[in-house]
């Protein structure tokens, strides 16, 4: 029998990694998010031993609560994961020179693409923007890579824990 830590392990190495590849640049709203983070509750499920229950009062199978799982595994949810990676890239291409290409990734407007016909502007610059307006992060920020990092930590733990409150919430 392999003891928990080493299949949370595991499952961060191989499963978490594959899954989360690229994931910087993803634009996670709705089914994807659902799916994302339904995955990671089957598997914590299984490597927590947390299986659900039949309730034969109620007549029906009896999940865990999310922030059980969570908690139990010490994990934050995927979703959260994928914002955190995000935003560490944005602050890469923020402190990258101003002639580089890949600042061209956060405006479309640089690349006068908005009066062709049947091109739409891409939301990315619009979720970076976001999550570090959520993080209190102010592009000046990401000249200093320790200040970045600080805040971005200190979001993903805020979040983790907003999502395990919300979570105990609901059942």
């Amino acid at each position: 029998k392999i003891r928990m830590a080493t299949r949370l392990r595991m499952f961060d190495a191989v499963i978490g990694a594959k899954l989360l590849f690229g994931g910087e640049t993803w634009t996670h709203e709705g089914a994807g998010a659902t799916m994302l983070n339904r995955f990671q509750q089957h598997a914590l499920r299984n490597i927590t031993g947390m299986q659900p229950v039949w309730d034969a009062v109620a007549g029906h199978v009896r999940y865990p609560s999310a922030a059980s799982v969570l908690e139990r595994a010490q994990r934050g949810r995927l979703t959260d994961e994928v914002d955190f990676a995000a935003l560490r890239f944005y602050g890469h291409v923020l402190r990258r020179p101003e002639q580089d290409d890949a600042l061209y990734l956060l405006d479309a407007r640089m690349l006068d693409l908005e009066g062709r016909v049947g091109y739409t502007r891409p939301q990315l610059p619009d979720r970076y923007r976001a999550l570090a307006e959520a993080a209190q992060l102010v592009p000046g920020d990401a000249l200093v890579r320790t200040t970045w990092r600080r805040r971005n930590v200190a979001r993903r733990k805020a979040l983790a824990e907003l999502a395990w409150a919300r979570d105990a919430g609901n059942g």
